[in-house]
């Protein structure tokens, strides 16, 4: 299994966010994307939000590659390091176009200022089109995803036995009798 340390809260990657024109960490932008989708109530970036569901923010586009590619996605928005880099061009292309929709702007509150400029995008998606990484069809050098250890046994020894909390029984009456909400409540 890949670890990526784009999606990791300890990349220190910083990019400029044509939707907003704000140079920001893409830590922030994973974990506001993270929390979005898993349903919680965030106050904190609406415009983000506004962006992300109407589709036009880059840090949910990423996401959306890695997850949907056949194979190991470049693992090129991350950083150890403090490192401001750029979007790739296939981001950038894929969202350039994107119009927001007015209800969907309604749902969040956008001060005027963010709502003027997710109407107007497109000139600065294709501005950093100029100079993004893997333009014009130029290939990119490919970082490889961290690979996740596994723990190996020493030869002859046997694998530690499972160690139970008393939650798991809670876990497993619940899911026996049926009763998903209550396991699923238990397990977290």
């Amino acid at each position: 299994m890949a670890f990526y340390l784009t999606l990791s809260r300890e990349n220190q990657f910083q990019f400029t966010c044509p939707v907003f024109n704000a140079t920001t960490k893409m830590a922030a932008c994973m974990m506001l994307r993270e929390a979005v989708w898993m349903g919680k109530r965030v106050e904190k970036r609406q415009g983000c939000q506004a962006a992300m569901s109407c589709g036009m923010c880059p840090a949910a586009a990423i996401v959306s590659k890695m997850s949907y590619s056949r194979g190991p996605v470049s693992d090129d928005y991350g950083s150890k390091e403090p490192k401001v880099g750029k979007l790739h061009a296939d981001i950038l292309d894929r969202l350039k176009n994107v119009i927001p929709i007015q209800r969907e702007l309604g749902r969040f509150t956008l001060s005027d200022q963010e709502r003027q400029m997710l109407l107007t995008t497109r000139g600065r998606f294709e501005d950093q089109l100029k100079s993004a990484p893997g333009r014009d069809g130029k290939a990119t050098a490919f970082i490889e995803p961290k690979k996740h250890a596994t723990l190996v046994n020493e030869p002859g020894q046997r694998p530690a036995a499972p160690t139970r909390s008393p939650q798991d029984n809670t876990i497993n009456r619940a899911a026996m009798a049926g009763d998903m909400s209550a396991a699923i409540n238990a397990a977290a």
